[in-house]
């Protein structure tokens, strides 16, 4: 019972220090419009978001016979195969294991026919993203500007934007974690 106790207390603290670091992170650098809302993609989430510097999963297993993720990397495994066992995970086998990976050299083809074409789909987004902005612009200034060089000038501005906003977003939130939060400390002893 106080094993149980103890891993609730635990991830009931992880979630408030997550939302405690989004509060603190996250907010600031959008109260002082880092960057402009044009400026936000997926690509860009994907950068902001704690697992950016590990490669997404190819293969996720669910052991059970439960067939969902609870909320377990959704957005990173969103490319993955997703393969759902029906033992539990004392049981689980290396054959089980064999029948997962078969599942993926199966689909690996769709999927990364799939990925590619998300990604094409992304950057044909972010050019129109990128389009509308500069006729905006040019609407309000009224210029002649080549249409196409300051189209490239503007997804330049974009991307530094991006790039100072994750380099203060990484700042804010390397300080904010250096120091462990009090009731992280108190559940760990």
């Amino acid at each position: 019972m106080f094993v149980y106790q103890s891993f609730i207390m635990l991830y009931f603290s992880v979630v408030m220090y997550q939302r405690i670091c989004w509060r603190n992170v996250c907010i600031p650098i959008i109260h002082y419009a880092i960057f402009l809302c044009s400026d936000v993609s997926e690509d860009m989430l994907e950068k902001c978001l704690y697992t950016n510097h590990s490669e997404d999963p190819e293969l996720v297993v669910r052991t059970s016979g439960e067939v969902r993720l609870s909320d377990f990397l959704l957005w990173q495994s969103t490319f993955s195969v997703l393969s759902f066992v029906k033992v539990l995970w004392p049981e689980f086998s290396i054959w089980h294991l064999f029948a997962a990976v078969l599942q993926y050299q199966q689909n690996y083809d769709a999927i990364k026919k799939t990925k590619d074409n998300d990604q094409k789909e992304r950057e044909r987004i972010q050019l129109e993203s990128d389009r509308e902005c500069v006729l905006q612009e040019l609407h309000q200034d009224c210029s002649h500007e080549d249409f196409q060089c300051r189209i490239e000038q503007y997804a330049n501005e974009r991307k530094l934007r991006q790039q100072k906003f994750l380099t203060h977003l990484d700042e804010k939130r390397n300080k904010y974690l250096q120091i462990p939060p009090k009731h992280l400390s108190a559940v760990a002893q």
